[in-house]
């Protein structure tokens, strides 16, 4: 497993016209990036993992292969944002969360975390999560 760690989300569905008081565009620099990381993911016998933060809510979107998180819960004012029909998770809230990665040989679990409140009390739920996996052939082979 390959991760990298960038602030801007190359893919997001967010934007600046900032319907709901706020939001960002992705970016040409991130978007170069994840086009160069599709194609390396392609000659790799590893998966690579991308986690970005930036816009004030919680994606996880799957491109030539790379699953793109995007985790910006936990900090400033959270915003909704519309989104992508194929945005694997499908929120029209403002989700404050924090991301859980447990890493174990051969693959990684990624579980959202998100902090309800209803009725004036506070309760964690777990409304997404996925499991990336190293190909069986890939895992065994060192």
């Amino acid at each position: 497993m390959n991760s990298a760690q960038i602030n801007h989300p190359p893919y997001t569905s967010s934007s600046d016209e900032k319907t709901y008081g706020g939001g960002h565009s992705a970016r040409s620099p991130e978007q170069k990036l994840a086009l160069y990381l599709e194609e390396q993911q392609k000659k790799l016998r590893a998966r690579i993992v991308v986690f970005a933060g930036h816009v004030h809510n919680y994606e996880r979107h799957e491109h030539g292969g790379i699953t793109y998180f995007v985790s910006g819960g936990g900090g400033a004012h959270a915003y909704p944002i519309t989104r992508a029909a194929e945005d694997p998770f499908q929120s029209t809230e403002a989700n404050y969360h924090y991301l859980l990665v447990e890493v174990q040989p051969g693959k990684l679990k990624a579980t959202m975390n998100r902090l309800e409140m209803k009725d004036g009390v506070a309760r964690w739920t777990q409304p997404d999560s996925v499991t990336i996996s190293v190909p069986r052939v890939l895992a065994t082979t060192k």
